[in-house]
Formats: C-alpha cells, structure tokens, sequence
C-alpha cells in the first residue's frame, strides 16, 4: 500500500477520534493514580490511533509531541520560576516505586495522544494546506480570529510573569509570521479550549496545582481551581501548532 503524499493526507475515522476523546480522560481521570496501568491504556490508544496508519505524519506528530511535551513540563516543573525557587505546577499524585520524580510516567503518551487528537479534529473542521481560502465569509472568519488571538495576546503582556514571555513571545510571532493558515488557527482555537477545559477537570480532581497564586481570580474560584493560568489556553494553542508544524517540515 503506498503512502498518502502531503496533499492527500490520511484522515483519522471518526472512531479513532471518539477514542481519544473518550480513553485518554478516562485513562488519566480514573486510573492517574495507578501510573502503570494509565501508562499501559495510553499505550494501546496511541497504537492503535497514531501508529496503525499508513500516514507516518501522524506517528512523527505522536513522537514530536511526546518529545516537546515532556521537555516543555520538565522545564517548568523542575525550573526555579516562582520567588520560592519552585516549577510552575505540581503534580499532586504517588509515583511508582516510590521515586519522587515529580512528573508523571505516562506523560509523553498524553501529549502524544491529545495532539493527535487537536490535529485530527483541525483536519476535519478546515480544509486542506493546498486550497486556497477564496470565499469571502472564509477570509472575514480568518482575520477576526487572528484578531481575536492577537488580543487575548495583548492582554497577556499586561498579566503574566516576565520569564514566561520571554518564553511565549518569539513562538506567538512565528504563529502570527508563519503559521496562520486557516488549519493552523482552528488548531489553535480546538487546543486552547480542550486543553484548558481537560486542565480544568484535572485540577478540579486534584491531580496537580498551579504555583502562582496571582493568577487566581473569582472566576478560578467559582471554577474551583486554584491558580488557573490566563496564559493557559495560549500555551495550549501555540504548543499545538508548533508542534504540528514541526511535525509536517
């Protein structure tokens, strides 16, 4: 069987969808605490969704994603970021064995999966790299959802810590230069709202905890969330992005 060339890229089924939207928050929601078993069902889920295809983009999405992901969290997690010296967030879980590795061993398979996830579902809401946008209503919807990144953008550099933009800005300017076709902004909108809503349920069920508490609010608190990042849904959109970029180069 040959390959799909880059314009004729291999969608994920419907299926394969429903599956990690459904397994991936069962896996890490029901069975976090027992680490082997997530890392196991996370396991199969990335097999069977990613690594079944003929399409190798979405098994180097997989790999890229799982890479990038778990650097991305160990830096901030093991970076001195707050006045305390300590990371960004903790994961409030036992780990395996008894060793303090304050990250969670089936953390490359989430960021695997979820990114295929976010790419699977652009793929379908969006169309292909090679069609041009040349109906009016498409470009009217572009520029007001640039417009609208770009503001909640605006709003960040009023409000979040000056080493976390120094991280965020050069990625925002590539997003802004280079990566603004139509796919790349419904990306960005799916990962920012999935990502932030699969956050949210987390932290709701205890299983890490933001570190700086400036960032909490009325809002975080009627959600029930302690110290919620503003900057959440743009690190959740500008992560998946560059990392779908990266994979397709």
């Amino acid at each position: 069987m040959t390959e799909p060339s880059q314009n004729q890229e291999e969608k994920l089924s419907m299926m394969d969808l429903l599956l990690l939207l459904i397994g991936v928050p069962v896996a890490v929601l029901g069975f976090a605490d027992y680490q082997i078993v997530t890392f196991v069902l996370l396991s199969a889920i990335g097999w069977h969704v990613a690594w079944k295809k003929t399409d190798r983009s979405w098994k180097k999405l997989f790999l890229w994603a799982a890479f990038y992901g778990t650097v991305g969290e160990a830096v901030c997690v093991y970076g001195h970021w707050t006045r305390s010296g300590g990371g960004l967030w903790i994961y409030r879980f036992p780990f395996p064995f008894g060793l303090d590795l304050k990250l969670p061993i089936w953390l490359p398979l989430v960021w695997g999966n979820l990114f295929v996830l976010y790419a699977g579902l652009a793929m379908y809401l969006s169309p292909r790299h090679d069609v041009k946008m040349e109906k009016k209503g498409m470009k009217i919807a572009h520029y007001f959802l640039v417009l609208l990144i770009t503001a909640y953008a605006g709003l960040l550099y009023r409000s979040i810590n000056i080493n976390i933009l120094y991280v965020f800005t050069p990625f925002f300017v590539a997003f802004i230069l280079y990566w603004n076709s139509f796919r790349d902004i419904v990306l960005f909108l799916i990962a920012a709202v999935l990502g932030s809503a699969g956050e949210i349920i987390s932290m709701r069920q205890g299983l890490w905890l933001y570190t700086m508490p400036k960032y909490s609010n009325e809002f975080t608190d009627w959600l029930g969330v302690q110290g919620l990042p503003i900057s959440l849904a743009m690190a959740w959109g500008l992560s998946a992005v560059f990392v779908y970029r990266v994979s397709r180069s």
